[in-house]
């Protein structure tokens, strides 16, 4: 009971910081700046229809629940660490470990905000003339999210438990966005690639279709999403992973 107790008290805790944090409020800021970017296009555009429905929805969905999960996330890490939020868990029992899943949970609700005020603003875009719509079904576009938001969660914990130390605003910005680019998925690609022709240079291999059908930028590099079970599967083992490492390297973190 008292372990409950204490993660809900954690948890308490990290939505008041993240409620108040700079980083959290600009997140959301900016799927709305792309609207704002898509208004002034059309004003300057000749008035045909120069963009659809569903390639702003999935713009928003890349901006929101992608890298801003992982902006947010970030800056609430290093401002987490200013504030002694880790000295002050590990005082209590299991404190390290509710310290992690707090964390991890409120990465998650984060993600799901960020989805739901993307796929909100999304109906402003559906609201201007110079937006066409191609006809998608309702359900594509919320499994669409629904991935999304998952790739968003699981990139999220990734930069977290991969950063040691905290980072200013244009750092923070500029690994955020790294990681939604998929720069992860290219020094992979790289790694991989190289070890494969040492290890196994007489085997012949698909390794890029492999490693892209096991990376999570694979799953956002198209707007359809052609296999239902891997794309929502993948993302929640990497979140498990990364949610594991992040523990590790929690518990090892010297106060």
């Amino acid at each position: 009971m008292s372990t409950m107790t204490n993660l809900r008290n954690q948890l308490r805790a990290a939505l008041y910081l993240a409620s108040r944090d700079a980083y959290v409020k600009g997140a959301f800021v900016l799927p709305a700046l792309l609207i704002a970017w898509m208004v002034a296009a059309l004003f300057l555009s000749d008035g045909t229809a120069w963009t659809t429905y569903e390639l702003a929805f999935s713009g928003l969905l890349s901006v929101g629940p992608i890298f801003g999960t992982s902006f947010a996330t970030l800056g609430l890490a290093a401002h987490d660490r200013d504030s002694g939020g880790l000295r002050a868990s590990a005082c209590s029992e299991g404190g390290r470990t509710g310290y992690v899943a707090s964390r991890v949970l409120l990465v998650g609700v984060l993600a799901t905000a960020l989805a739901l005020w993307s796929a909100l603003l999304s109906l402003v875009a559906l609201a201007l003339p110079g937006v066409s719509v191609d006809g998608t079904p309702a359900e594509t576009l919320a499994l669409l999210a629904l991935v999304r938001f998952l790739v968003g969660w699981a990139y999220a914990v990734i930069c977290v438990a991969l950063t040691s130390a905290a980072h200013g605003m244009g750092a923070t910005f500029l690994v955020a966005l790294l990681v939604a680019q998929g720069a992860l998925y290219s020094v992979a690609q790289m790694i991989g690639t190289i070890a494969w022709h040492f290890l196994f240079p007489a085997v012949t291999s698909d390794w890029f279709e492999v490693l892209s059908a096991c990376s999570l930028h694979g799953l956002i590099q198209s707007f359809a999403v052609s296999d239902p079970v891997r794309f929502l599967a993948l993302p929640l083992v990497y979140l498990a992973l990364a949610s594991a490492l992040f523990h590790a390297r929690t518990a090892r973190r010297s106060l």
